[in-house]
C-alpha cells in the first residue's frame, strides 16, 4: 500500500511539473502573439497601413502559433511516451536560428550574443524542437538574470565544441552573476525560482530533454567569476 500511495503522489507531482513545464515552455510564443496582433491592431487604426507589413507581420503571429502547437505535442510525446522525433541537424544551425526566433527580447533587453562556433562540427541526431526549447529557456533565463542584476553590458557567449568523437558541447556564458553553490543544488527541484515572477521549470525540463537524449546537462557555480551551463549531446 505504501508504495502504491508513493507512486500515487509521484503521479501528481509528475504531472504537476508536466502541466508547469507546458505553460512555461508555450508562454513565449504566445507572448509573440499577443505582440503581433496587437502590432496589427495599432496599424489598422492608421487609415494610411501598409497592406504588405500588416501581412507580414500576421504571417509572423501565425507562425508562432503552430510553433505553440508543436511544442504542445512534442511536450506531450516527451512526457507521455518519452518519445523524441529525431532528425539530422547541424547544431550551429539550430543554436542560430533559435537566436533569430529571440530577436525581439534581445534588442529589448540590449543583449548582444556571441558566437564561438566550430566550424568543423558533425551533423548531429535529434529532436531538434526540444533541443531549441531547452536553447530558448537558457537564453531567456540569460536575459532575465541580467536584467534583474542591473548589469550595464549584457552579453551571451555561445560556445560549440566536438568533445570527443562521440560527443559534442555547447556552453552557454553570460556576463550575470551566475549560479551560487547553495543554489545549484536547488535549481532542479521543481518550482525553484531565483526570478520576481518565475515558474521554476526551465532548467528541470532542460536537463529532462538533454538526459533524454543520452546527454548530460551541467552548471558550473560562480566561484572563480566564471559561471557557465553546459550540455552534452552524443
Amino acid at each position: 500500500l505504501r508504495g502504491q500511495q508513493l507512486a500515487h503522489v509521484f503521479r501528481l507531482s509528475t504531472m504537476e511539473e508536466m502541466a508547469s513545464g507546458m505553460a512555461h515552455e508555450i508562454s513565449q510564443p504566445l507572448a509573440a502573439i499577443v505582440n503581433y496582433t496587437r502590432g496589427c491592431v495599432r496599424h489598422l487604426e492608421n487609415n494610411h497601413y501598409d497592406h504588405d507589413q500588416l501581412k507580414n507581420v500576421m504571417e509572423k503571429a501565425a507562425a508562432q502559433a503552430e510553433r505553440a502547437g508543436e511544442i504542445i505535442q512534442r511536450l506531450k510525446n516527451f512526457f507521455c511516451k518519452g518519445q523524441l522525433i529525431k532528425t539530422s541537424c547541424m547544431i550551429n544551425n539550430v543554436i542560430r536560428e533559435t537566436v533569430s526566433l529571440m530577436k525581439n527580447e534581445l534588442m529589448q533587453s540590449k543583449t548582444k550574443i556571441e558566437f564561438d562556433f566550430d566550424k568543423n562540427i558533425p551533423l548531429i541526431f535529434i529532436d531538434k524542437i526540444q533541443i531549441q526549447q531547452v536553447m530558448l529557456n537558457l537564453i531567456q533565463n540569460a536575459i532575465e538574470s541580467m536584467t534583474q542584476n542591473h548589469i550595464k553590458e549584457k552579453r551571451i557567449h555561445i560556445h560549440t565544441i566536438t568533445a570527443s568523437s562521440e560527443t559534442i558541447e555547447t556552453t552557454i556564458t553570460d556576463s550575470g552573476p551566475g549560479f551560487s553553490k547553495e543554489v545549484i543544488n536547488k535549481v532542479f527541484m521543481p518550482f525553484f525560482t531565483t526570478k520576481a515572477h518565475g515558474r521554476g521549470m526551465g532548467l528541470a525540463i532542460c536537463r529532462s530533454i538533454i538526459e533524454a537524449h543520452g546527454g548530460e546537462f551541467t552548471i558550473n557555480p560562480n566561484t572563480s567569476g566564471k559561471s557557465w551551463i553546459r550540455f552534452s549531446l552524443p
